[in-house]
């Protein structure tokens, strides 16, 4: 089973970046790397450069043969690596808003099914609960049973 996520980044132009991960995308996987491993706009925006995920590693590297081999990937490559769409042939750039506005009406209205949205604005993780973005700690992940 999985846990889809959204993860997106407003740009200094105002814009917002964003693309889609299948997997792990709870709090205390996907939230975690994110706060400890893309905590700067610039390795954030290294990550949306790369498209939709299937799963979120350490790192922005990747390996086109993870999908060749799904069953047989070590768990040390599935935290290391990011599972690229790109990387089976689909074309999976970023999304992008020109707004706040129409970032959230693209997640209100196309994102059923995604179980969190993350945004990175103002040098800070966020995710969305209801209609109100809460910022990503160490203190909330510890305590993610309440979302």
């Amino acid at each position: 089973m999985s846990t889809p996520c959204t993860i997106t980044a407003k740009y200094e132009d105002g814009t917002y970046h964003m693309i889609y991960c299948h997997f792990d995308g709870g709090l205390s996987m996907c939230g975690e790397k994110l706060i400890h491993h893309y905590s700067t706009l610039n390795k954030i925006k290294e990550l949306l450069a790369l498209g939709d995920l299937s799963w979120l590693g350490n790192t922005t590297r990747h390996k086109p043969e993870f999908w060749d081999i799904w069953s047989e990937r070590a768990e040390e490559d599935y935290a290391e690596y990011c599972c690229t769409y790109r990387d089976r042939g689909e074309d999976s750039d970023a999304s992008v808003y020109e707004s706040h506005q129409e970032y959230l009406n693209e997640i209100q209205h196309h994102c059923q099914g995604v179980a969190v949205h993350y945004l990175f604005e103002n040098g800070s993780w966020s995710f969305l609960v209801g209609d109100t973005f809460v910022q990503l700690t160490e203190d909330v992940i510890e305590h993610a049973t309440s979302y």
